[in-house]
């Protein structure tokens, strides 16, 4: 599903011709957040079920957070980039929260099992 959902951003950024990295970066941020929040809103489901332990939910919450600090970064990161271009802190804090966000994914899907 990851991996898919990647293939399908990908294919979006080719298929538009030449995004700049700037552009690149906000389509990236937006699909995160979209990604993100589905996972979310289905984890929520999951404990109101009440089929979650505070142990999961204590961990669920910490991915979270870390999620959370990535994308401040990459907000940060995203208008540095449009003073300096400079891409390599942009780039980074992308691989980042692409990172944060798999972990997050995939930390739900296994509880969820």
């Amino acid at each position: 599903m990851k991996n898919q959902i990647q293939l399908l951003v990908l294919m979006a950024f080719v298929a538009t011709g030449c995004i700049t990295l700037e552009n690149n970066a906000f389509k990236v941020v937006g699909t995160t957040a979209h990604v993100v929040d589905a996972a979310m809103n289905g984890w929520g489901d999951y404990v109101r079920a009440g089929k979650a332990t505070p142990a999961d939910q204590a961990t669920v919450k910490a991915a979270y957070e870390k999620y959370q600090q990535a994308m401040q970064t990459t907000h940060v990161a995203i208008s540095a980039y449009q003073v300096s271009k400079d891409k390599t802190a942009l780039n980074a804090a992308l691989d980042v929260l692409d990172a944060c966000k798999n972990d997050l994914v995939d930390l739900i899907q296994k509880r969820k099992l």
